[in-house]
């Protein structure tokens, strides 16, 4: 329904905070918060998160190679792969018909 950015939306005159007492209402919500209006149109939250999850593990597989290739050229001394790490992030769509896009 929205491709928003929460750092650009904060600022705008409309802007809603979310409380404790009302979660449910503003402009950013949690993930529960969203799967529970979900569920209550009918969505199966379990398949849709286990969508979501075999989504993550395949782009994680595929991308794998690419990750140990640029750190081994970033980091030729550490033969033991202990110096760093990588923080990744997935972001989805979730179509009309309820499936998530990547």
């Amino acid at each position: 329904m929205h491709l928003t950015n929460y750092s650009i939306n904060k600022n705008q005159a409309n802007f809603k905070q979310n409380t404790e007492a009302n979660p449910d209402e503003g402009h950013k919500r949690s993930m529960t918060s969203v799967f529970e209006r979900m569920r209550s149109e009918g969505v199966d939250i379990e398949e849709l998160w286990s969508d979501i999850k075999k989504m993550v593990l395949k782009t994680l597989c595929s991308v794998q190679p690419i990750i140990k290739h640029h750190y081994k050229a970033s980091q030729p001394e550490d033969y033991y792969q202990h110096m760093c790490f990588e923080i990744l992030g997935f972001d989805f769509i979730i179509n009309s018909k309820k499936k998530p896009i990547i």
